[in-house]
């Protein structure tokens, strides 16, 4: 009967979490997705960028190539998700630019003067062999 009890306890308590806690609501900022028009007043600006790590190999065979990445930039300026616009063609470079783009850092966009929201911004990263140096360019479109 004990054991009974204690799995009927349980379940109760799985379905039917504390009531005072889930009175306790965080609001989330809404994220606009890649193909969302957001109206900006201050476009995000970059103030810290990564610089993407040439992989070996690629360096090693003489690959070049372009990566064109598009980055959610939260309201407090940290970037929330990164995404492939255009491949190299080259996967290493390709993963080698997302996971710079994801350590950039920023100002955030401005919908209104004193409203800061989320935006995608979109730049793309050269990898040119110049002693293994990677170049970022922002979208001309995005200013």
């Amino acid at each position: 009967m004990k054991t009974l009890f204690r799995a009927m306890l349980f379940t109760i308590i799985i379905i039917f979490p504390g009531l005072p806690i889930s009175a306790v609501t965080e609001e989330k900022e809404a994220f606009p997705s890649p193909d969302d028009f957001v109206e900006l007043g201050i476009m995000p600006e970059m103030i810290y960028q990564e610089t993407p790590i040439y992989p070996e190999t690629a360096l090693e065979s003489g690959i070049e190539g372009t990566v064109w990445v598009q980055a959610l930039v939260k309201s407090d300026g940290a970037v929330a998700m990164v995404r492939l616009l255009k491949t190299s063609g080259i996967e290493s470079l390709d993963q080698s630019a997302l996971a710079a783009a994801q350590k950039c850092k920023y100002k955030p966009g401005y919908a209104e003067k004193d409203k800061p929201v989320a935006a995608w911004v979109s730049y793309r990263v050269d990898f040119v062999l110049d002693k293994g140096k990677t170049k970022q360019e922002e979208n001309p479109t995005d200013r």
